[in-house]
C-alpha cells in the first residue's frame, strides 16, 4: 500500500505512476459502487410507486362497495302487524 499520508504533509511531493494507477483504480470502484447504489435505488422506488397505484386502485375498489352498501334501500320494507277484522282477535 502506498503511504497516502506522505502526500497529505507534503502537496508538492511527485506523484508516482503507482500512485496514480491506485488513485484510478479506486475511482473507478466508487463510480461502480454508486452506478450499483443507483440502479437499487431506481428499482426501490419503482417497487413503492408500483405498491402505492395498487394500494390506491384497492382502496378506490373497497370505497365504491361501501358507498354501494350506503346507498342501497332495505332488501325488504319492514312488514305492518296483521290485523283480524275482529276487534277482539289479534294475530
Amino acid at each position: 500500500m502506498v503511504n497516502f499520508m506522505a502526500r497529505v504533509l507534503d502537496p508538492n511531493a511527485p506523484v508516482t505512476t503507482h500512485e496514480t494507477v491506485l488513485l484510478r483504480r479506486e475511482i473507478e470502484m466508487l463510480r461502480e459502487e454508486r452506478e450499483r447504489e443507483r440502479q437499487e435505488a431506481q428499482t426501490t422506488i419503482a417497487d413503492l410507486r408500483r405498491r402505492l397505484d395498487t394500494e390506491a386502485e384497492e382502496r378506490r375498489k373497497l370505497t365504491a362497495v361501501l358507498s354501494d352498501l350506503r346507498a342501497a334501500p332495505p332488501a325488504m320494507p319492514p312488514q305492518a302487524a296483521k290485523r283480524s277484522w275482529w276487534g277482539w282477535r289479534r294475530s
